[in-house]
């Protein structure tokens, strides 16, 4: 668009693109600065500006919003130049406008993306650098509540959090003027089903819609539970954003302005981003905690297999030989009877020794110097030995080097299956058959003792014990027993590339 203006600054011609812009005539026009061609903001700027280079024959170069004919304004560069006659003195002004609307919109756009850009990398940094340095989940959803206040200029924030059971809503954090609180700091008793969403914002529905969604003025709203408490507290406009975990919304964030605010969508977006890194911590501390119960249970359950394949598995062998040495002494046999008590108190030693090393968590001491076949050999010798019952021992394939979890495991179960043939099966004949091969290892224990009968038979201790240790190590357990016929037991244990390597 192209203005001449004379020396006064007087508007004398202008080309059709100008009348067609504005949608006013010549005349019209000629008044611009009485008339709501630019905008009401920027025209005492403009009529300042351009006053001055009139009165010092500077050029004129400046940015305003005027109002096109169809009463949208848009920006607009205007530039003017003077043209001087011979003597130097300013007799005319031409002037160029350039509608620069959309050049203008998108450096906006530009400069806000890499506004939002550095608030992310900000409110990242700090978020990771609490999740590095604090271990309370409450102290981590406190900086990042803190964060998003700072980043949105927010009044204060909370945090509402869903039971994936009920669908209930219950108060988890708040962040504010108030400093932060948590559930045990606020007695709050309500609850709300997520199954009615509308419940806590009317016409937001969070679990429906599953976005954002921007209450700019809760002053008009019907009422809601707190609407009074943040009327009171001057809330204005609140942003609700959903905190979703694996596409279900888990939680949700209220964000509190003290002022009506209309949120831009790179706001929003950085609420959501930050609301899912909240959300993501508190799930984090969820599955740690639960992480860490599970792990008591198992170290529960490996104390109690252990002390159970140590000291009762031990007593029953201290048993057998007292016992023994019992029916030595009523027939005479002195020199018998004192070496089945020697056998007793050995056998009393080593599970001491071994009960002493499972509450340290250390691997049996029968393999700490020798391989599993080795130890296998030791236990049942040291169980057996002057008692009716008669072992045998068959190793066949190549021995290999096992996982120590596996040694520790196949020992403590072959030490349990001895010791119900001794003390329950009245076994006479106990057989081991260690087989390896380049897939798997067998270990077959097998007695002639009574039998039972495993429909009828609740799993105590040792047999659960049993089970649990073989699926430790993946392996598959069979027992093969009936009542007056014995009873096998088999585990098959898959080996890997890795543990197929032969004992050097």
């Amino acid at each position: 668009m192209i203005c001449v203006l004379n020396a006064k600054g007087e508007v004398e011609l202008l080309n059709a693109r100008v009348l067609e812009y504005f949608g006013r005539s010549l005349e019209e026009l000629k008044n611009w600065a009485l008339l709501d061609a630019v905008h009401p903001d920027d025209v005492s700027g403009v009529i300042e500006a351009w006053r001055h280079s009139v009165a010092t024959g500077e050029p004129f170069d400046r940015e305003q919003r005027q109002r096109r004919a169809d009463g949208v304004y848009r920006w607009q560069h205007s530039r003017a130049e003077p043209v001087r006659d011979e003597l130097g003195r300013v007799a005319a002004w031409y002037m160029l406008i350039t509608d620069i609307d959309d050049l203008r919109q998108t450096a906006d756009a530009l400069r806000r993306s890499e506004q939002s850009a550095r608030s992310q990398s900000s409110a990242l940094r700090r978020i990771l650098d609490a999740l590095a340095h604090e271990s309370s989940v409450d102290r981590i959803v406190e900086h990042m509540l803190a964060t998003i206040t700072e980043q949105l200029h927010a009044h204060s924030c909370s945090v509402w959090s869903r039971d994936t059971d009920t669908g209930l809503l219950h108060f988890a954090f708040s962040s504010g003027t108030q400093g932060f609180r948590t559930r045990a700091d606020v007695r709050c008793t309500k609850t709300f089903s997520s199954e009615r969403g509308t419940e806590l914002w009317p016409g937001v529905d969070l679990f429906q819609a599953g976005s954002p969604q921007v209450v700019e003025d809760i002053r008009n709203m019907p009422d809601f539970p707190w609407r009074s408490d943040l009327l009171a507290q001057g809330i204005v406009t609140v942003l609700v954003i959903p905190m979703v975990i694996a596409s279900e919304v888990r939680g949700i964030l209220g964000i509190r302005f003290d002022q009506k605010r209309s949120l831009r969508p790179e706001e929003i977006q950085l609420a959501q981003l930050l609301a899912n890194q909240a959300m993501l911590a508190m799930q984090l501390s969820r599955i740690s905690a639960e992480n860490r119960q599970t792990a008591v249970l198992a170290e529960r359950n490996r104390m109690a297999r252990d002390m159970h394949d140590t000291l009762a598995q031990g007593f029953t062998g201290i048993i057998v030989q007292l016992e023994a040495a019992a029916d030595a002494t009523s027939r005479g046999l002195s020199a018998a009877a004192a070496d089945h008590v020697a056998r007793a108190g050995g056998l009393a030693r080593d599970s001491l020794k071994d009960a002493r090393r499972s509450v340290q968590a250390l691997r049996p001491q029968a393999l700490e110097q020798q391989d599993f076949s080795a130890a296998l050999r030791e236990m049942v010798q040291k169980l057996t030995a002057r008692t009716t019952l008669q072992p045998r021992i068959e190793v066949s394939g190549t021995p290999r080097t096992l996982a120590v979890t596996h040694e520790d495991n196949l020992l403590r179960i072959s030490q349990e299956v001895l010791t119900n043939a001794l003390r329950h099966a009245q076994a006479t004949d106990f057989s081991v058959r260690l087989a390896f091969t380049d897939q798997e290892l067998s270990l077959e224990l097998r007695d002639n003792g009574r039998g039972f009968d495993l429909a009828q038979r609740s799993e105590g201790l040792g047999l659960l014990g049993i089970r649990e240790r073989t699926e430790q190590i993946g392996g598959t357990l069979t027992i093969t027993t009936a009542v007056g016929q014995g009873t096998i037991t088999r585990i098959v244990l898959p080996l890997a590339p890795s543990l197929a390597r032969a004992t050097p």
